[in-house]
């Protein structure tokens, strides 16, 4: 398995999109976080197979399975560092300045 990071902004992100589900259902919060960490574990697993974002070199993206997020991410010596948990209808690529410097 892949070592791997957040973004400050990035865990933030995850962290409001859990509370924003658990205050509407506990079940809806658990599911949500089960989900985002199967996701987090595919992408570590095999970091290299996840789509480009937009065909853009160097960033990928996975679908958060039965919700409306995507976990974008680079990888970076050697580790995945997540650069945002997005929500579909945010604006896209509003995340950009986020990404590490080469």
């Amino acid at each position: 398995m892949t070592p791997f990071r957040f973004h400050r902004e990035a865990r933030a992100e995850q962290q409001l999109a859990v509370e924003t589900y658990t205050l509407r259902s506990l079940d809806v919060g658990d599911r949500f976080e089960r989900a985002l960490s199967y996701c987090l574990r595919l992408i570590c697993d095999e970091p290299e197979t996840w789509p480009l974002w937009r065909g853009r070199p160097g960033i990928r993206s996975h679908r958060v399975r039965g919700f409306p997020y995507r976990m974008i991410y680079v990888i970076r010596d050697g580790r995945v560092f997540i650069v945002a948990v997005a929500h579909g209808r945010r604006r896209p690529g509003y995340w950009l300045p986020r990404l590490p410097r080469r």
